[in-house]
């Protein structure tokens, strides 16, 4: 666990200014699950480690483009 705690955190708001994409939209691929599940939720927020959303970037991002 202390490895992780070097780890850079994402928000779903992080994510929504890295891909140029509303709230919204992020939380529609949550729901949809076209994001991997949340490394972590505190307070009802999800979090994801950066390392989690690169090695599932590739798998997302084709998803929504396809879906756009």
């Amino acid at each position: 666990m202390p490895e992780q705690l070097d780890k850079q955190l994402l928000r779903d708001a992080d994510l929504g200014v890295r891909y140029s994409r509303t709230g919204r939209t992020i939380n529609e691929w949550k729901r949809k699950k076209i994001l991997p599940p949340p490394d972590l939720t505190i307070n009802g927020f999800d979090y994801w480690y950066l390392t989690t959303i690169q090695a599932n970037e590739k798998r997302f991002s084709t998803k929504s483009s396809v879906a756009a």
